[in-house]
């Protein structure tokens, strides 16, 4: 088993959103990734404010989440996935089925 202790250990909480994208037509790196944002509910519980922590994992080759990838991801691939999340958190019923990942935006980025 893997035991990773790395992220908020000193917050009150670990409130987070995940996002898990599966998608084989994508580039090789970003065709199994979860991304996460966390944040103490205590001053933000419905994720209004920057998130205090972000991950990101390409699955496909680091399945135990030990390689955060964040920093070496391309920006315009960062805010679609947090735009994609705030999305789906703040849909409901029938309206969450019209969130879509438009992945031809960010692959000139890439």
């Amino acid at each position: 088993p893997v035991i990773r202790y790395s992220h908020l250990e000193d917050s009150f909480n670990n409130t987070f959103r995940t996002l898990r994208l599966i998608d084989a037509t994508l580039p090789e790196g970003w065709q199994n990734l979860k991304y996460v944002e966390y944040t103490d509910c205590r001053e933000d519980w419905n994720f209004t404010g920057k998130p205090q922590e972000v991950e990101l994992f390409d699955l496909a080759i680091d399945p135990f989440e030990l390689n955060n990838i964040i920093s070496s991801a391309p920006r315009v691939l960062l805010v679609q996935l947090r735009k994609l999340v705030k999305q789906l958190y703040t849909c409901s019923g029938d309206s969450c089925r019209d969130v879509v990942f438009h992945p031809t935006s960010i692959l000139s980025g890439k």
